[in-house]
């Protein structure tokens, strides 16, 4: 039985209660899409087209968030199947603004194909159907789904339009970054741009090239249909339905004034800091380093004095992690090169050091209490997952550091750069964070329980998508059952940290069960009222760290899986900001859909007259670091860095929509 590079499936949705709405509200609908596939044979690929057909259930009967696998156990299908389904009615609830109270999601699948490469359509097909859209007929569509609703690079585009155009569709959906523009590099172009052959001038120009990208004016012509690149799921839904489900593209909001002022103040004390450390350390850094860095810092300097407060700390914050990395370097490898057990014995102090601080930071913000404003509670979140992803990442560190038992200098050397990163992450970027977050003070919501409510669904629904990205990681794209001598040294693997993530996320939000005996996601997904597996059983945090720790374990196996498939990375941007990328178009175009999808909500909530100054801050000064190291060794290691904050950004401000009218319904 043949197995398809992309996923055919039905899903039977649950939703939450609809906004503007008082009560639970029965309805069905259900929506029929075509999924594009390629699959491998000795002439080449060769693609085709099969129907999917999702189903919404909208009853919002309880207040839990929940993704159901077992319908799937039937067919003959794999664990990119459940990633993509579970990734799919993730993104649906948070691009569509939906309270995911009430979300239930049941798989259904009826064929033996597997793949990811249909999360998009898979998207749209949710969104069709909470929305009782109708799909309109000749419209197909391939492209995986982002965290924050990009559409995504796929392989075997050129045979997935060709099969499409054969079944009679006329509009063919492409993800933008796998479209060629006339430079012969990856389109950044919207869907207006499409492609016809009225448009294209004479189709000479190849379809398709080496790198897997097609030019799609060409195929268009060839074909005699439309080539549309689309970025995100929003464009996606306007071809298939003509619904608008997300606010039209506009410019960032501008920090209102006291936050300018504390960003302004914060890009001076980074810049002093990175300062103060390269005067000291100088000798460290090697002649290029230090030349590089201070280079750096006139800039950072030059850009604060001239206004630009995010391009002065983006600036700034990236150098000082290069910096401190390159002092961490130089230090542990003259001191492993002495004695190579003490030194391991002291990184690993160093990490349980960053470990105890991180968790006491949150135990201080946990004591505070929580606040009634469902603003402020978000953005206190987002600022928290610093300090999850750090204990992740070092607890990672410590378990690798003790495994070796000082016999491997280079991994030494390693945990120590890594460790001076996520120090930065700790020192600066949390209390940063954490003092835009704080800029709302006003507790305008009467009933805390209730947006805790809803922040509990939230934990619920990012934690069991996590734990599917985590699943698909392990069985495809690096079979752990084949390579279990897999650390966290080795280049391109943040595995380790994510299974730091596993235990904590999933004992927060038991939204999916673990097998005791794989430590990895069972494929029938438990009911969030489930009790946690006794081996990873641990004391529930309060409700908003639960939902960082959920947060971070969301984004960092998104990332997981996205670094490996998407990018192509060399490294994993957890040790080392010095890295290549396989497909560096894609990776460019994912860090504009970002910055896009952060900007067009966060303008909607201004106009909405929802403050938005945690997300700006926050997708303001990641936008920046790409262009503050243009032509520099690290460059790809800060666009990564960069992307991956303004995922954050992305969903905090899909919470913050959602919030609008949950937070008038009552706590269930």
């Amino acid at each position: 039985m043949r197995r398809l590079v992309a996923t055919l499936l039905s899903l039977l949705v649950v939703s939450s209660l609809l906004a503007g709405c008082t009560g639970a509200r029965a309805a069905r609908s259900t929506v029929e899409v075509p999924v594009l596939w390629v699959t491998a044979g000795e002439n080449g690929p060769t693609g085709g087209v099969s129907a999917v057909q999702v189903t919404v259930d909208a009853t919002g009967s309880d207040s839990s968030y929940s993704v159901d696998l077992n319908a799937s156990q039937g067919a003959d299908t794999g664990d990119s199947w459940d990633a993509a389904a579970a990734m799919a009615s993730t993104v649906a609830v948070l691009y569509s603004g939906q309270d995911p109270r009430g979300v239930h999601t049941q798989v259904r699948v009826t064929d033996a194909i597997d793949g990811s490469s249909a999360g998009g359509v898979l998207t749209v097909a949710v969104l069709a159907a909470l929305r009782h859209a109708q799909i309109k007929p000749g419209v197909a569509m391939t492209g995986s789904i982002g965290p924050d609703g990009s559409i995504g690079h796929v392989d075997g585009v050129d045979a997935k339009v060709r099969a499409a155009a054969v079944r009679g569709y006329t509009t063919i959906l492409v993800p933008a970054a796998s479209v060629q523009n006339r430079a012969g590099t990856s389109s950044s172009s919207s869907s207006s741009s499409s492609s016809s052959a009225s448009s294209a001038s004479g189709g000479s120009a190849k379809a398709s090239d080496s790198s897997g990208l097609v030019d799609a004016d060409a195929l268009g012509a060839e074909l005699g249909v439309t080539v549309t690149p689309v970025r995100d799921v929003g464009q996606a839904m306007v071809a298939f339905t003509g619904d608008t489900v997300a606010p039209s593209a506009a410019p960032m909001p501008a920090l209102t004034p006291q936050a300018q002022a504390v960003l302004k103040s914060q890009a001076g004390r980074a810049i002093a800091r990175a300062n103060e450390r390269l005067r000291v350390n100088r000798g460290r850094l090697g002649a290029v380093g230090a030349q590089q860095a201070e280079a750096n810092l006139t800039q950072a300097t030059r850009q604060l004095a001239t206004g630009d407060q995010a391009g002065a700390y983006a600036t700034a914050i990236g150098t000082t992690i290069v910096v401190d990395q390159e002092i961490a370097e130089s230090t542990t490898m003259s001191a492993a090169t002495k004695n190579s057990r003490a030194s391991s014995q002291a990184v690993l102090t160093d990490a349980d050091a960053l470990i105890s601080q991180a968790r006491s930071e949150l135990r201080q913000q946990t004591d505070k209490g929580a606040s009634g404003d469902p603003v402020r509670r978000y953005a206190t979140v987002s600022a928290m997952t610093w300090l999850t992803r750090t204990i992740a990442v070092m607890g990672a560190v410590a378990e690798e550091l003790s495994a070796l038992d000082g016999q491997v200098t280079d991994s030494i050397v390693e945990a120590a750069t890594v460790i001076a990163q996520y120090r930065v992450y700790v020192d600066l970027l949390y209390p940063d964070s954490l003092a835009v977050a704080q800029l709302h003070t006003i507790d305008s919501v009467p009933d805390p329980e209730a947006v805790g409510s809803f922040i509990a669904a939230y934990t619920d629904l990012l934690a069991a998508t996590g734990a599917a990205n985590q699943r698909y990681y392990e069985k495809v794209l690096t079979s752990i059952a084949d390579n279990p001598g897999l650390t966290f040294s080795q280049p391109g693997h943040i595995y380790s940290a994510v299974q730091q993530l596993q235990a904590t996320a999933m004992s927060t939000s038991p939204a999916t069960s673990t097998s005791p005996a794989t430590s990895t996601p069972t494929r029938s997904a438990a009911s969030p009222s489930s009790a946690a597996p006794e081996s990873i059983a641990a004391p529930r945090p309060p409700t908003d760290e639960a939902c960082a720790w959920a947060m971070s374990y969301f984004l960092m196996s998104s990332w997981l899986v996205a670094a490996d498939q998407s990018y192509g990375l060399s490294g994993s941007a957890i040790g080392s900001l010095v890295l290549s990328s396989q497909k560096p178009a894609a990776l460019g175009a994912a860090l504009l859909g970002a910055d896009e999808a952060t900007s067009a909500f966060a303008a909607n909530l201004v106009a909405r007259g929802v403050l938005t100054d945690h997300p700006v801050w926050t997708a303001d000064w990641a936008r920046r670091l790409p262009g503050a190291f243009a032509g520099q060794e690290v460059h790809t290691g800060m666009t990564s860095l960069g992307l991956t904050v303004l995922w954050d950004a992305a969903v905090e401000s899909f919470m913050n929509t959602a919030s609008l009218d949950a937070k008038r319904r009552p706590s269930d």
